[in-house]
Order: C-alpha cells, then structure tokens, then sequence
C-alpha cells in the first residue's frame, strides 16, 4: 500500500512483491530454527507475483484505489499521504 500511495506504479509493485520469493529458503531456515517443534504451513515465504495482481485487482474493485481504500477504510488523510510522500520520496509530487 505504501509503494501504490507514493506513485509507484502496479506493475513495479507487482515485481518487487515477487522478489521475496529470493528469500523463501532463508525465511523457512530462520523460522525453522526458532520453531524446531512447530509445522510450518506449505505457503510460507511464498510470494507469487500474481497473488499481489489479485490484492490489488481486488482491491480496486471493491473500493476504487488503494488511496481511496487507505482514506475511507483506515481513516489516512491526504496530509498524511503528502507526509508519507515528502519522507520517501526525492521529489514528492
């Protein structure tokens, strides 16, 4: 949702969630090492770019955008989204 309010475009949003799929291994290492007795369920660390397409397709259709979502969902005004913006960003629109 950050990435989508301070402009960064789906497809990139798309790409980059699919790269904690590099980390999978590693994340099921370190889980299994905290967790030695534990199951870890069969999804864990997953990250496949079409799950992402599916949020955000979703969550357009339910509620406009992922700004319109975040503004009347979980109450986050434009002046929070212009802090956001200005702290992220080199050239914040």
């Amino acid at each position: 949702m950050v990435l989508s309010l301070v402009g960064v475009a789906e497809d990139d949003i798309v790409a980059d969630y699919a790269l904690t799929g590099l980390a999978t291994e590693r994340f099921i290492a370190d889980w299994k090492a905290r967790h030695p007795e534990a199951t870890l369920w069969p999804g864990f660390g997953m990250a496949p770019a079409e799950a992402m397409r599916h949020f955000l397709t979703d969550l357009a259709a339910r509620h406009g955008s992922v700004e319109r979502y975040c503004a009347d969902v979980l109450d986050v005004d434009q002046a929070t989204i212009g802090r956001l913006r200005a702290a992220l960003l080199d050239d914040p629109r």
